[in-house]
């Protein structure tokens, strides 16, 4: 997940703008390879049926990335625990609440910390800190790590978070 950061950080830049052949932009060779698997917009969530069974990957830290993850879940009737506030996991709303920290006093957070009830879903980066301001690109850089560390059985690694 691309991580952005709201504390004037580096962020990675929207996908959007990347999509290859857009402001003269080239797509790389893994890019190529899979292009018929990504998508640049979020995608018609009228035909739901084109995402039966698949597992789905947003890539974003905006207003079309939060959209899609909210229609996936509505498509699968997935749940999502978020904090009614701060609209970020709800196992995290306490150690983010800008009304208590700053970016340098928010607590690296994992794949423990940043799962839903649904199995395998993950909210990281930026929207895993939903309304608050406190993000830094190192904290989603280690979020995508633990989780992918999770996802792919190495649960040692996904709780070593720094």
């Amino acid at each position: 997940m691309a991580a952005g950061g709201a504390c004037g950080h580096r962020r990675v830049r929207d996908l959007a703008a990347a999509e290859p052949g857009r402001r003269g932009r080239t797509a790389g060779a893994g890019e190529r390879a899979a292009a018929d698997l990504i998508r640049y917009q979020v995608p018609d969530f009228r035909q739901p049926a084109s995402f039966a069974g698949k597992r789905t990957v947003v890539v974003g830290s905006g207003h079309s990335a939060a959209t899609a993850v909210i229609e996936l879940a509505r498509i699968a009737e997935a749940y999502l625990d978020l904090d009614a506030t701060l609209q970020a996991p709800r196992r995290i709303a306490a150690e983010i609440d800008p009304n208590v920290h700053s970016c340098g006093t928010v607590a690296a957070t994992g794949a423990k910390d940043l799962a839903h009830p649904e199995p395998g879903l993950y909210m990281v980066g930026m929207k895993s800190n939903g309304r608050a301001p406190t993000f830094l690109a190192m904290t989603g850089y280690e979020q995508v790590r633990s989780v992918a560390a999770e996802l792919v059985g190495e649960h040692e690694a996904a709780a070593r978070v720094t």
